[in-house]
């Protein structure tokens, strides 16, 4: 038997049931505990799960938020996906690997309620951050929504820091299917590798996905030396 345990004056006990819970808290129905300076209904819900994550109900909970992935509320969906972008190992976490696999009309073109966002793009985020803690089959995931129309900007940052060579391997095909993408790859990649920035750029230039007016603003936008600017710019001539 679980002992009983008290945090933000709520006592959880193996009765307790975790999905109305996280549920809640998600909504910002003062289910848990908040401050005065709390800008949202997160920073409780990290307080809570930091303060109880070493003990049995620390996955409980964790599951319940995972269960919340797929509330009717899209504020709760929002929300639940935040948590395992920070927490991307936390129990229940690869309901994000199973939600990517199987696409449901729940995240793409759904806006989130504070930024106005797509939650594709934040259910990317969230899988993304569980690529990033290594896990093997979100990277799989990962190249694969890379390589799918519109689903690609949530993961290539994480993509082309953790998977580089694959990405660069597959940019061709992964801005054109995702054209908003080329400004995120060029970025991460004219930090460190300025060879591979010009080849990339010469392998959209030649793609003819925008615009010449728009990639040489996104090039301009995204590399900080004039020089590997100029080079890119040339494959538009």
């Amino acid at each position: 038997m679980i002992p009983p345990l008290t945090v933000q004056r709520k006592t959880l006990t193996e009765s307790t049931d975790f999905d109305a819970l996280a549920a809640e808290a998600l909504a910002g129905n003062a289910a848990l505990e908040m401050w005065p300076d709390d800008i949202s209904p997160l920073a409780s819900v990290f307080r809570f799960y930091d303060q109880i994550a070493s003990s049995p109900y620390g996955d409980r909970f964790a599951r319940g938020v995972a269960n919340a992935i797929t509330s009717a509320n899209p504020t709760v969906r929002y929300n639940a996906l935040l948590f395992f972008e920070k927490y991307p190992l936390a129990a229940g976490g690869e309901r994000i690997d199973s939600i990517v696999s199987t696409p449901t009309p729940l995240f793409d073109g759904v806006l989130d309620p504070y930024t106005g966002g797509d939650l594709g793009f934040q259910l990317g985020r969230a899988l993304s951050a569980r690529v990033i803690a290594g896990h093997r089959g979100s990277l799989d995931l990962a190249r694969a929504l890379a390589l799918r129309e519109g689903g690609a900007l949530g993961v290539i940052a994480a993509l082309t820091s953790v998977d580089r060579a694959w990405t660069l391997a597959n940019a061709s095909a992964i801005v054109r299917r995702n054209p908003n993408t080329f400004g995120p790859i060029l970025y991460q990649l004219a930090l460190g590798d300025k060879e591979a920035a010009v080849a990339l750029g010469e392998q959209v230039a030649r793609l003819n996905v925008m615009p010449k007016q728009e990639f040489a603003a996104v090039v301009r936008e995204h590399v900080a030396d004039p020089a590997v600017q100029a080079r890119i710019l040339r494959a538009l001539a």
